[in-house]
């Protein structure tokens, strides 16, 4: 086999195994959405924290 045959192997190989692995644990790939949609809500609601929080200190510095 040469390189181009083994990456259309690995190619074909990907989706199922992609699948394969979300399920790590047990938890199927639905669950994996919500887990990843509830840290990325939790990583947004932060970044929104720490930008009103660092303008409030700002404001408050220049008054």
């Amino acid at each position: 086999m040469d390189n181009q045959e083994i990456r259309n192997e690995l190619v074909k190989l990907s989706p199922p195994a992609g699948v394969s692995v979300t399920s790590f644990m047990g938890v199927p790939l639905s669950d994996w959405v919500y887990i990843a949609t509830i840290i990325y809500i939790l990583v947004q609601c932060g970044c929104l924290l720490y930008k009103t929080i660092k303008n409030v200190n700002k404001k408050g510095d220049n008054q």
